[in-house]
């Protein structure tokens, strides 16, 4: 890529091939105005309704106005309200919103999907591990996630939010 002018800068996963340099500025210069950040529905939000799911997409979207104008108090009001009345987490980094025991879904690659109800128990039990991890709990999170390999043979992948059933 660096032969045919191509850059690649890792931390803002982005390329350019114009041949100026990075810089903060390089990023955020899109040839516009600044906009909040955009959020995306992660995983199928089961047992919400269509008026439900329209609320909390627009609390998100009042949440990111609010961290856009650094109105934190407020964003931080939101992101509680989001937590205690639909049990919705927000994944600032990755610009996602799901339901706690959606966050991780079954992986494509699983040696076989279990029954719905194993999915709903094991769902519940990674949307434990996102709150110990939250608070920052490793041990709690780690405990959860071998009890689950333990258990149910899931493997649970962090980096891309999936979980899979091994062979036995």
């Amino acid at each position: 890529l660096i032969r045919n002018g191509v850059d690649v800068h890792d931390g803002f996963k982005e390329w350019r091939a114009d041949g100026e340099a990075w810089s903060r500025g390089n990023r955020r210069d899109r040839g516009g105005p600044r906009v909040a950040k955009e959020y995306f529905q992660r995983g199928p939000g089961n047992g919400l309704t269509a008026e439900e799911i329209e609320e909390i997409t627009k609390l998100v979207k009042e949440r990111s106005e609010a961290k856009f104008n650094a109105d934190y108090a407020r964003a931080d009001e939101i992101f509680e309200e989001l937590s205690d009345t639909y049990d919705v987490n927000v994944d600032d980094k990755k610009g996602e919103w799901a339901l706690l025991y959606e966050e991780y879904l079954l992986a494509p690659d699983t040696a076989f999907v279990p029954e719905e109800k194993v999915q709903i128990m094991i769902g519940k039990k990674l949307g434990e591990r996102v709150l110990a991890r939250k608070s920052r709990d490793f041990a709690l999170a780690d405990e959860i996630r071998d009890e689950l390999l333990e258990e149910f043979l899931v493997e649970v992948d962090d980096r891309t939010k999936e979980w899979r059933i091994l062979q036995p």
